[in-house]
């Protein structure tokens, strides 16, 4: 699945939370996280996307997603999806 960004859309990143199991496949997916990571050289609430700590998922900077769907099928359980915000 692939989704085209421009810069007006922002898109919410809906987490299942009873299916979650706090892997962090979705965390190493996101290529925003990833960027984050080379920039700083770690994750945390500052500059992450999607962000696991004590295996509990949080979505911390959610305007920072692009929408590219990296994380839905890295999640092994399909606890995640991402609808674009409406206007």
């Amino acid at each position: 699945m692939m989704i085209h960004m421009t810069a007006e859309q922002n898109y919410a990143i809906n987490v299942n939370f009873y299916k979650c199991t706090g892997c962090g496949d979705c965390m190493t997916a996101c290529p925003e996280n990833q960027d984050a990571k080379r920039e700083v050289g770690y994750l945390d609430e500052s500059n992450a996307v999607i962000l696991v700590k004590s295996a509990n998922v949080q979505v911390i900077h959610e305007s920072l997603c692009t929408g590219c769907g990296s994380c839905i099928p890295a999640c092994p359980v399909s606890a995640i999806d991402i609808v674009m915000k409406g206007d």
